[in-house]
């Protein structure tokens, strides 16, 4: 069936006799279907972190080169091979935030500069870090549909607009990373002390059930209601809750939100348990009040490496070569390469093509009608697919996060500072 804008009308044979006729195209007319969609093209805006604002403040030493650039080479590569089902994308805002409520770009502000201030059919990119809070004003009271962010069941429940993340949501991780630990032996002789933080309830209630239906051995259970990045007040809690870790017996720590707290304590009290942290983000960004050697030996779930992402064939051939074509000047440079200081471009030219390409499968299963129902009915008919960053990927009725590829990672030390390595081959984790 024809990419653009065709359908299919089928012949009957007479005598109630069913048979497959003549497969004839049937143009459906372009319109202006949705808010952000004419006859002729399809709007969307992008967001990216403020990276000038992270360099000039000490956050970090370089940043992703310039992501405008980059939207607009991508843009215009897909445009260049026919758009999607006969319209045109327009990129009609690139927008930096802050991941940091309260500094810098605010995230809220944002949201409306990319929905309120442009017509839009779509917001790619959302927020993150602290400002992933900011993610509902796009698909919730913008009523705009969102690739990107940080979904959960609490979030989905204030949006009406489709949201749909690249990557895994953080309940679909617990899920895969238990799944993991089991089947590679981890769970086998642990007692395990499950703590969590309020703001991840869901994912540590969700953790619970996982472990009680594999009979996993659950010595203690504990929820912090301190807010994550109150270090001091996380810090008493946790002066606490070590001592309760030891008295249960413990000899694994299940983290599931407040993970650099939890490590803190961990070395403070010198409980000596296995860290088990479900989200890999505390362990690939160790803030300044954790060090390597409190986490070295800390197994997590993670995906494919930068290095591996980066020689993926689809990321070469969709992502790095289009952009490199026409901006033959700039050294875009590779994960196995890159020391600090020099621009990340490859980290930012992956990032936003994945969700660029994301959004390009998504809009063109909707078909010439796009709209929020099409759009939504072609996510929940995508059982199985693959993004340039993810070898395995799905979406469906209730599922959200489209990445299905994970392995477990262990933190080892690497002279003053340390790094994520492989324990397991990528896995397939489609539920």
């Amino acid at each position: 069936i024809a990419a653009s804008n065709a359908n299919v009308i089928y012949e009957y044979a007479p005598a109630e006799a069913f048979q497959v006729g003549t497969i004839l195209p049937v143009n459906v007319p372009l319109t202006a279907s949705w808010r952000g969609v004419t006859p002729e093209s399809i709007h969307i805006a992008a967001t990216t972190l403020d990276f000038d604002w992270l360099v000039s403040n000490g956050f970090s030493t370089e940043g992703w080169g310039d992501q405008t650039l980059v939207w607009e080479t991508l843009v215009a590569d897909l445009n260049a091979r026919g758009g999607i089902n006969g319209r045109s994308v327009v990129l009609s805002a690139v927008k930096p935030f802050s991941a940091i409520p309260g500094f810098g770009i605010d995230a809220n502000a944002v949201c409306l500069e990319v929905t309120a201030d442009v017509e839009t059919f779509a917001v790619l990119g959302g927020f993150l870090g602290p400002a992933e809070i900011s993610n509902v004003c796009i698909p919730g009271q913008q009523e705009t549909i969102l690739i990107g962010g940080r979904t959960n069941t609490e979030r989905l429940a204030q949006v009406s607009a489709p949201w749909y993340e690249n990557g895994m949501t953080k309940e679909q991780r617990m899920e895969s990373y238990l799944t993991l630990l089991q089947e590679n032996g981890y769970l086998e002789g642990r007692a395990i002390a499950v703590v969590g933080a309020e703001e991840s309830r869901s994912t540590y209630e969700r953790g619970i059930a996982i472990l009680n239906a594999m009979g996993a051995n659950i010595v203690l259970e504990a929820i912090s209601d301190v807010g994550v990045g109150d270090t001091e007040a996380e810090d008493a809690w946790w002066d606490v809750m070590a001592e309760r870790v030891r008295a249960s017996g413990a000899n694994a720590l299940l983290l599931a939100g407040g993970d650099r707290a939890g490590f803190r304590a961990n070395d403070r009290a010198d409980l000596g348990v296995e860290l088990f942290p479900y989200n890999n983000e505390s362990l690939s960004s160790l803030s300044a009040n954790v060090t390597p050697a409190m986490v070295a030996g800390a197994i997590t779930l993670t995906g494919l490496t930068e290095q591996e992402q980066f020689d993926q064939p689809e990321v070469q051939e969709r992502c790095i070569k289009p952009f490199a074509a026409a901006n033959p000047d700039i050294e875009i440079g590779m994960p196995d390469t890159w020391t600090d200081g020099i621009e990340k471009w490859w980290r930012s030219i992956m990032t936003h093509c994945n969700q660029l390409r994301m959004f390009e499968l998504l809009a063109t299963k909707a078909g010439p009608v796009l709209t929020h129902d099409t759009f939504r009915q072609a996510a929940e008919s995508m059982p199985q697919f693959k993004l340039p960053l993810a070898p395995y990927a799905s979406l469906g009725s209730g599922k959200v996060g489209a990445d299905d590829s994970a392995r477990l990672s262990i933190f080892v030390l690497d002279g003053d500072g340390g790094f994520l390595e492989p324990l397991t081959e990528i896995m397939d984790t489609t539920p």
